[in-house]
């Protein structure tokens, strides 16, 4: 049986940020956004951003009614033991502005997971995303269910609103996914 579970960081879709808001710079930076070739693009009326994503992936709308993700991605499953859906999903949080930097919204982040606790951390990496200064982060996590998992996370800001794009995959699959990862967080627009 495939387990076909979305563990992203609880604090994804907890985020944190009781009065924090975004950047006060209500400017549009000249995009950076690439949509790489073979990639199908997720644009749907009403979202304030649009992503790509590989075309045999699936957009899946259903599994995220009721949840904080704007938008789920699921891999195809690798094989016949394949039980982990590997994925990558979006949240979008509207907050009162109050100046707040991407650094202070990627701390405050951190904060939650390392209160959390169990997450092994890999790097962090100052990025652009759609000309927005951004953070890139990259742990690994035992899940009880999956086995070992590893996350690839973006935390941008737009004057309007805070992102978290998150890529879940397990670890045996990283190889696999994590180029496809950065690739779908540097397609990331914002309109």
């Amino acid at each position: 049986m495939k387990l076909s579970v979305n563990l992203t960081l609880t604090l994804a879709a907890t985020i944190i940020l009781t009065g924090a808001g975004c950047a006060q710079n209500t400017s549009k930076p000249t995009s950076t956004a690439v949509v790489p070739e073979g990639y199908a693009t997720h644009d749907v009326a009403g979202q304030h951003f649009t992503i790509s994503y590989p075309s045999n992936w699936e957009d899946n709308r259903t599994d995220i009614e009721g949840t904080d993700y704007e938008a789920l991605f699921y891999a195809p499953y690798e094989n016949d033991e394949d039980v982990f859906a590997d994925n990558f999903s979006v949240n979008e949080i509207v907050a009162p502005k109050n100046n707040l930097t991407v650094k202070q919204y990627f701390d405050t982040n951190m904060a939650a997971i390392e209160s959390e606790g169990g997450y092994k951390h890999i790097s962090t990496t100052d990025i652009t995303t759609d000309g927005y200064a951004a953070k890139r982060w990259e742990a690994t996590k035992v899940s009880e269910k999956s086995g070992e998992l590893h996350f690839v996370q973006a935390y941008a800001l737009t004057p309007d609103n805070a992102y978290v794009v998150t890529c879940t995959m397990s670890e045996s699959s990283k190889d696999l996914y994590i180029d496809s990862c950065d690739k779908i967080i540097g397609s990331l627009k914002f309109r």
